[in-house]
C-alpha cells in the first residue's frame, strides 16, 4: 500500500490483518505491492517489514506499534509483581496461561475492565491470601468468579466442588437479601462459622448436596428468628 491513497479504515484493516501471502502462502500482513498491484508480504515484495510489533517482531494481533500479546504480557506482569519488584512465584502460572491463549485481544479487554485485576494485585502484594477464602472477601460477581475459575485452571487454587460453589453462592444471596437490625450478627456467624466449616468439609471431600441443603434450612431458620425478634421489637442481645 506504499505510495497509494487509502482511507483510514482501509489502512488500519490492511496493516493489521494477517492472511496467506499470494506468493509464499505464509501468514503475513499483506500491505506491500508486487507486480500487477498484487498485495503480498514484505519479504516477497523485497521491502523491509514495517507493520510488525516493535517488541517481538510479530505481525499477529497488532495494536498500534505493539501486538496484543506483548501488551497483555506487560499488563499482567505489572499486576502480579510484588512490591519488591519480582513476579509473585505462586501467580506466575496466570501469566503463562493467559499468554498461551490464541485470542490476546479478549484477554486485553478483560484486563481493561479492572474488576478482577485488583484482586490479583492485592494477592501479589500479600494483602489478600491466595486462596478461595481470600477471593471470598471481595463482593461476588462474574469477574470474581471468572478469576477463581482462572486460578483453578492454572492450578494456583484447588478445584472447588460444585456443591460447595452452589452453597456459597446461595449464602451470599441470602445475606444480601436479609435486612433485620441484627443482620451483622448473622453475617459474622455465617462468615466465621458456617463458611469456614463448609470449606473444611470440602477440603476433606466430605461436603455433599445434602449438607448444602441442611445449611440452607439452618440459615433460613435463623433468618426467620431474627425477623421474629424484629417484629416483636426485641433485639438479639435482649432475647
Amino acid at each position: 500500500i506504499q505510495d497509494r491513497p487509502f482511507c483510514k479504515r482501509c489502512y488500519m484493516l490492511t496493516s493489521t490483518t494477517v492472511a496467506p501471502c499470494s506468493q509464499c502462502r505464509q501468514p503475513h500482513v499483506l500491505a506491500y505491492l508486487g507486480t500487477g498491484d498484487t498485495l503480498m508480504c514484505a519479504d516477497c515484495a523485497g521491502q523491509p517489514a514495517k507493520y510488525v510489533c516493535r517488541v517481538c517482531g510479530s505481525e499477529q494481533h497488532l495494536v498500534g506499534r505493539r501486538c496484543a500479546r506483548c501488551i497483555v504480557s506487560e499488563q499482567i506482569t505489572t499486576l502480579i509483581t510484588t512490591p519488591g519488584g519480582d513476579v509473585h512465584p505462586q501467580l506466575r502460572p496466570v501469566l503463562d496461561t493467559l499468554l498461551a491463549r490464541n485470542n490476546p485481544e479478549s484477554v486485553q479487554s478483560w484486563l481493561a475492565h479492572g474488576k478482577a485485576t485488583q484482586i490479583l494485585t492485592s494477592m501479589a502484594h500479600s494483602e489478600t491470601p491466595i486462596s478461595h477464602e481470600g477471593i471470598d472477601t471481595f463482593p461476588r460477581d462474574r469477574a470474581r468468579e471468572y478469576l477463581r475459575d482462572l486460578l483453578i485452571a492454572c492450578d494456583v487454587l484447588p478445584a472447588a466442588p460444585r456443591a460447595l460453589r452452589d452453597t456459597l453462592e446461595w449464602i451470599d444471596g441470602f445475606l444480601a437479601e436479609h435486612s433485620s437490625p441484627d443482620r451483622h450478627a448473622l453475617l459474622a456467624y455465617t462468615r466465621w462459622h458456617i463458611t469456614r466449616r463448609v470449606r473444611s468439609q470440602a477440603s476433606k471431600g466430605e461436603f455433599t448436596e445434602s449438607a448444602g441443603a441442611n445449611i440452607r434450612a439452618h440459615l433460613r431458620a435463623l433468618g426467620r428468628f431474627l425477623d421474629w425478634l424484629n417484629n416483636h421489637a426485641t433485639t438479639l442481645d435482649r432475647a
